[in-house]
């Protein structure tokens, strides 16, 4: 099963997501939330996360450790 709600809001200058992904028969998981804030036209800060969950032996439960968040900031010209 996949999931990806988005939502913009404030005349689409914040936008708020989250990815999800679910196998049911393994029991793995991935969440990956984000937000993005436009400062202005052509420069953007974007912060988010992923979340990796499962058994040892399942792909995203050898991911588990590599679990994070990151900090971007774009500009584009």
């Amino acid at each position: 099963m996949t999931l990806r709600p988005n939502y913009r809001m404030l005349n689409e200058t914040l936008e708020m997501e989250v990815a999800f992904v679910r196998w049911f028969r393994k029991g793995e998981s991935l969440i990956r939330p984000k937000v993005t804030y436009a400062f202005t036209d052509k420069f953007k800060g974007i912060v988010g996360g992923e979340i990796y969950n499962g058994p040892a032996d399942s792909t995203f439960g050898l991911l588990k450790h590599a679990s994070g968040a990151f900090a971007e900031l774009r500009y584009n010209f």
